[in-house]
């Protein structure tokens, strides 16, 4: 039985670039908003940085205290947030926030 010669290398150094469907960046978010690509994406994010905020301090708690938030933990990550945003929400003074937050130290 005579096997095949294949050349691999040549296979594997064939660019796999526009192969597939092309992708559909656009979408819309919950609140009806629609953008088509993602630097609109990022806009619309950026037009609530409270929003973002908000989100990456909940990700940063649940990261930090070792467990999931509860409803009654939410004043303090508003708290949280509002410390932040004086500071221009610096990722360095988010992290400061949170450590110093009295979730962290009694969670």
């Amino acid at each position: 039985m005579k096997v095949p010669d294949v050349s691999y290398a040549k296979f594997l150094a064939r660019p796999n670039y526009g192969w597939g469907p092309k992708v559909e960046a656009g979408d819309a978010l919950k609140d009806g908003r629609k953008f088509a690509d993602l630097a609109e994406f990022k806009q619309l994010l950026l037009a609530d940085p409270d929003q973002v905020a908000r989100a990456v301090t909940q990700k940063l708690m649940v990261y930090a205290t070792g467990g999931g938030l509860q409803y009654g933990d939410q004043p303090e990550i508003e708290r949280v947030v509002a410390k932040v945003k004086d500071q221009k929400y610096g990722l360095r003074s988010l992290v400061h926030a949170v450590v110093l937050s009295e979730l962290f130290r009694n969670k």
